[in-house]
């Protein structure tokens, strides 16, 4: 088969304006939950007897998605701009995601050796306290569960607020086990960050938040078998900054699924501008990534730009572009729809029936 290198896509709009994906050096917007996480636990410095409560919590393998990245030094030939995209997209969901379970569970770890500053209930609940860092905030965090179920929420308030009543939640989630079987999610509300702008990370105040980011899974520890949604309701993002200023807006999702043999699939659906490179105004797309493979990790990938409802300015209409790839990550076949192919007639590569999938399986 002619391994040739591939025509670079340097000429295409590239999705690398919304959250997720490793295409551009701007800070994720999604850290600011995480930042403002951290701080929560940090300024609970509870003290007193220990009690040692042994919270079941989150586990990174729970949440993180095991797509096919690590053929990346393994490729002994090149590699398709959609399973690139796919294994980028998953490296930095997976940062995001993982960093934030490890820190939770970090956290919930502290509290579990500490006294609670009150109970209501099953609930333990730690704080108020007021933000270490003198800001004007504060937070408490409850937590309530047994050896086979928790639940927690991480509140805040303005700096000396002391009825629960009068925060609002930054993060709940729960987490559910039945022998090998795990199953629970964590929401992300960044309304909140609109409510008490003192909580943005110092990089995001020129950003306004809004909407929810809720991560649910169900994993099989005996099996492998797994499934992750990463579910963005009326999420938005908006960068006034006079530099940066941008916008982005999804209400689709992330999802992922590992069945035993290894198989699985990867899907993103999400809005945002492709104007980087001139095939594309501000107005913005509806992106959409799906990929499947098989137990040998040999699949296919196919990538959407289009334009729904009237909005949209992309060049020559909606963009595809469908590749396969086989077992070791290397390029098999490559195709890009008639309009685009005009302007990058050597884009085609390979042949279709090196294709372990048809198009109508993604």
């Amino acid at each position: 088969m002619n391994r040739r290198s591939k025509p670079e896509l340097n000429h295409l709009p590239r999705p690398h304006r919304f959250p997720g994906t490793q295409n551009s050096a701007r800070r994720n917007p999604l850290r600011t939950a995480l930042g403002a996480t951290f701080a929560a636990g940090l300024a609970l410095t509870a003290s007193g007897c220990r009690q040692s409560q042994q919270t079941v919590f989150f586990e990174r393998a729970d949440v993180s998605l095991d797509l096919p990245h690590e053929l990346a030094t393994r490729a002994s030939g090149p590699q398709g701009d959609m399973y690139q995209l796919v294994r980028a997209t998953a490296i930095d969901v997976n940062d995001f995601v993982t960093d934030l379970v490890e820190g939770m569970a970090t956290i919930v770890e502290y509290l579990d050796e500490q006294p609670p500053t009150h109970e209501n209930g099953d609930w333990r609940i730690y704080g108020p306290f007021d933000d270490d860092n003198d800001r004007d905030l504060a937070w408490a965090i409850k937590i309530q569960g047994d050896e086979t179920r928790t639940e927690f929420v991480v509140l805040a308030a303005t700096r000396g607020t002391a009825d629960l009543d009068d925060f609002s939640a930054l993060l709940n989630g729960e987490l559910r086990i039945d022998g090998e079987s795990r199953e629970g999610g964590i929401n992300l509300h960044f309304d909140i960050f609109e409510e008490l702008p003192q909580a943005k990370d110092p990089n995001d105040q020129a950003k306004t938040f809004g909407g929810t980011v809720a991560v649910s899974f169900d994993r099989n520890i005996d099996t492998g078998a797994k499934n992750i949604e990463i579910d963005f309701q009326d999420f938005q993002v908006i960068d006034e900054s006079f530099l940066e200023g941008d916008s982005f807006y999804s209400d689709d999702k992330y999802q992922f699924g590992r069945n035993p043999d290894g198989s699985g699939r990867f899907h993103l659906a999400l809005w945002g501008e492709f104007d980087d490179n001139g095939w594309s105004g501000e107005a913005t797309e509806r992106m959409q990534l799906d990929a499947i493979w098989d137990g040998n990790r040999a699949g296919r990938a196919r990538g959407r730009i289009e334009e729904v409802d009237g909005s949209g300015d992309l060049k020559h209409g909606d963009l595809e572009i469908s590749e396969c790839f086989d077992a070791d990550g290397s390029l098999t076949w490559r195709t890009i729809n008639e309009a685009y192919a005009s302007e990058l007639p050597d884009y085609p590569f390979g042949d279709p029936t090196s294709c372990v999938y048809a198009d109508s399986d993604l």
